[in-house]
């Protein structure tokens, strides 16, 4: 096993070209190379294999064996060899995308800890013909907290909005289904401080920086809603088909949901009679209890 360097390229390219119908230029090989986070190897001129690690993700770029070296091993080889070097550079989960009629590849990562997590529709080109990729995952650090405390089956138990970023296509790390899961559970609009608190009592490997870049991706996807309410510091809570509003308890920060026809009908007759339609509102109420 061999690492490669930018100045391989060429090298590269041709075991690539040797592996695939549609093989990769020296100049797209030094590119990649030359991207941070992103490292080579070989078995030889049997194969190759591309990675790319990001914080405590990996992903595998491409994995090819020249044709004579195919049923031998080889692919085996260089993937195990990669989740080593990934998972001792910190990386905990390490993703692949595979062809969904590669019978061959889907036996081979399912036999190496590989599941699926999603689905791209329509991914690879074959002519005219468009093949669905499914996105796989394996965990690489065994002795991570499991996020589930009753020790179930992970596979069997996924919470809603962990379902709904496997949906939308995004690639969830054990870090992001257990804050996944404790979003799920929420009821109280956690910021970003509460939700470390909570996500780290299943897993202390989970930092700030990780609940920060996961909320504002879910934001960004369109799975969780933001609110300022006015504290200085933004709230989450899961993104709903439907329309509620929210009363702010200003002494103790406590987040009140409620629906009020009689409001929702006049919202709409205001808009009406100054020449609009409404479409959408959001109303907050702040207030103190009524006996102080």
């Amino acid at each position: 096993m061999s690492p490669a360097l930018c100045a391989d390229a060429a090298r590269l390219a041709a075991l690539h070209a040797g592996a695939f119908a549609e093989p990769w230029s020296e100049n797209e090989m030094a590119a990649l190379l030359a991207m941070p986070g992103v490292f080579a190897l070989t078995l030889g001129e049997a194969g190759l294999i591309l990675v790319r690690v990001a914080a405590d993700e990996a992903e595998i770029l491409t994995l090819g064996t020249g044709p004579t070296h195919r049923r031998r091993g080889v692919a085996a080889t260089l993937v195990q060899a990669a989740a080593a070097t990934v998972a001792a550079s910190g990386a905990q989960t390490l993703f692949l995308e595979v062809a969904e009629d590669n019978l061959a590849a889907k036996g081979l990562y399912a036999s190496l800890g590989f599941a699926e997590v999603g689905q791209r529709t329509a991914y690879y080109s074959r002519g005219s013909e468009r093949i669905d990729a499914l996105v796989l995952r394996r965990d690489l650090n065994s002795t991570a907290p499991r996020p589930y405390a009753d020790g179930g089956d992970r596979s069997k138990r996924v919470d809603r909005l962990e379902r709904l970023c496997i949906e939308r296509g995004l690639r969830m790390t054990e870090q992001r289904r257990v804050i996944a899961r404790v979003l799920s559970g929420a009821h109280d609009h956690p910021d970003v401080e509460e939700l470390h608190r909570r996500a780290h009592e299943i897993d202390p490997h989970i930092s700030i920086a990780t609940v920060y870049r996961t909320v504002r991706l879910f934001e960004e996807s369109g799975i969780l809603t933001r609110h300022d309410f006015r504290q200085n510091r933004s709230r989450y809570e899961e993104a709903s088909e439907t329309h509620h509003d929210h009363l702010i308890d200003m002494k103790t920060g406590a987040v009140v949901e409620f629906v009020d026809e009689e409001i929702e009908a006049l919202q709409k007759a205001i808009a009406r009679r100054l020449g609009y339609r409404l479409v959408d509102h959001r109303l907050e109420l702040y207030a103190v209890p009524a006996d102080d």
